[in-house]
């Protein structure tokens, strides 16, 4: 579920956005 909410606002934080880039890959 967060991953989730990750993707809909990477934008947020740039860790975020390596976090859910690692989760998909």
């Amino acid at each position: 579920m967060e991953n989730r909410t990750l993707f809909k606002r990477p934008d947020c934080t740039g860790s975020d956005y390596s976090t859910v880039i690692f989760v998909v890959n």
